[in-house]
């Protein structure tokens, strides 16, 4: 597949099974975002690699966010805030931090 048809074809499935990727897999796919458009070689990019119980922590701070944004929050929708992070095996976040040129 080439990278713009994988890019422009893409969905998203509402839960994903284990197992995530494989080492080597990981490997490939951060080498390609190390690989991303840079073109003041600024590098403001970081990325986290987060699975097992990291997963359950960042539902944490997901329902923490939204309890700060609303404090009447409902059982349901915390229930929903912190399971966000668990319909996969993994998730990779990426950060990015904008500085001038």
């Amino acid at each position: 597949m080439q990278a713009i048809e994988a890019l422009t074809q893409r969905v998203s499935h509402g839960k994903l099974k284990a197992p995530g990727p494989t080492a080597e897999q990981r490997e490939h796919m951060e080498t390609a975002a190390l690989r991303a458009a840079d073109h003041g070689c600024l590098r403001p990019w970081r990325y986290l690699y987060i699975d097992g119980s990291g997963l359950e922590a960042l539902g944490q701070l997901f329902l923490y966010a939204a309890k700060q944004a609303q404090p009447e929050l409902s059982e349901t929708q915390a229930q929903r805030f912190a399971a966000m992070p668990l319909r996969a095996p993994a998730i990779y976040i990426a950060i990015a931090t904008i500085t001038a040129h």
